[in-house]
């Protein structure tokens, strides 16, 4: 019997957090490195294949933020007598009635929920053995041509950075990347650039030709992280959130954050309200004056997750 890891890995406009995490675990992570592990990616739903992987396998760890899969995978491990990691890679709790009881009861049957520094209280109090871990794994950056093509043009200017998966909205109607906010805000900010790395298009559909000269939309793939690398400054402008890796990414590049106060967020961020545009300006104003940030704190976390891998296969064992 073997682990069994279950998440989701890049693919063309798919590039979010959860499929950047399990790549870089599946990469970084010596435990799976020197053990045989089983892989199924929830691209594709087939739950009797699935059963069968959960109940032939030593333990599983499960990496995603829909309520309903973290339920129905805590449900077959508990029936099956398997530990499960459950690394929830969004805020808990935000879901609505409904899933908010599914995320509770998969959080329960969990023998080790991971979330984020900004869920952790509310996972402690389903579960004990609730964990904070980040979802940063230190990357390989490489150079990336449409980047530099789009540097090479820009001279003397400060230069922000964001990204968005899709132009679209939380439970509450609201805008989940805040891009709209950011295009309409920079506009009237004289010296600087904004560059959003959107996969999707949908941004680049939804402003067309009104696209202010000051904001650059990318649509293909990036090395975002590179981008990252040569900003002054990355923004994370969204109405709610998970860990965000690429605020991690950033910090840990020694890049200026700018991020909506509707998580705990690392204490190095620049804080600011998310639709409140003074307070964006605040923020923009406090990133420009500011002279030293304490980016010590950023570590890979693959290590962590290797303890927790041979603790597991120890019990097992």
């Amino acid at each position: 019997m073997h682990p069994l890891i279950i998440g989701r890995l890049p693919e063309p406009n798919n590039i979010g957090g959860v499929v950047i995490f399990v790549s870089r675990l599946l990469a970084a992570s010596k435990f799976l490195n020197s053990h045989k592990y089983e892989f199924y990616s929830t691209k594709s739903f087939n739950p009797f294949r699935l059963g069968l992987l959960i109940c032939n396998s030593s333990f599983v760890h499960f990496n995603g933020s829909n309520p309903l899969a973290m339920f129905f995978i805590s449900i077959l491990c508990h029936v099956f007598d398997k530990k499960l990691i459950l690394s929830i890679h969004a805020e808990v709790g935000i879901s609505g009635t409904f899933l908010n009881l599914i995320e509770q009861l998969a959080i329960r049957f969990s023998h080790k929920p991971v979330v984020g520094m900004g869920s952790i209280e509310k996972a402690l109090r389903i579960n004990q053995n609730s964990i904070s871990l980040s979802s940063f794994i230190e990357p390989n950056v490489d150079a990336d041509r449409t980047v530099d093509d789009i540097l090479s043009s820009i001279e003397g200017k400060i230069i922000y950075c964001t990204n968005a998966n899709s132009f679209c909205f939380d439970k509450q109607n609201r805008e989940l990347y805040g891009i709209t906010y950011l295009i309409n805000f920079f506009k009237d900010l004289e010296g600087s650039i904004l560059i959003i790395s959107d996969t999707s298009g949908d941004y680049s559909k939804e402003f067309g030709k009104s696209l202010p000269d000051n904001v650059i939309i990318i649509e293909e793939d990036i090395d975002f992280c590179y981008l990252i690398q040569q900003s002054d400054c990355f923004i994370r402008y969204t109405s709610t959130d998970g860990d965000s890796i690429s605020v991690m990414e950033s910090l840990f590049f020694k890049t200026s954050v700018i991020a909506t106060n509707c998580i705990r967020r690392h204490e190095a961020c620049i804080l600011c309200e998310y639709g409140d545009m003074e307070s964006l300006a605040i923020a923009v104003k406090n990133f420009n004056e500011r002279r030293y940030v304490d980016f010590s704190t950023i570590i890979s976390v693959h290590e962590s997750y290797d303890r927790l891998y041979g603790e597991i296969q120890k019990d097992y064992s």
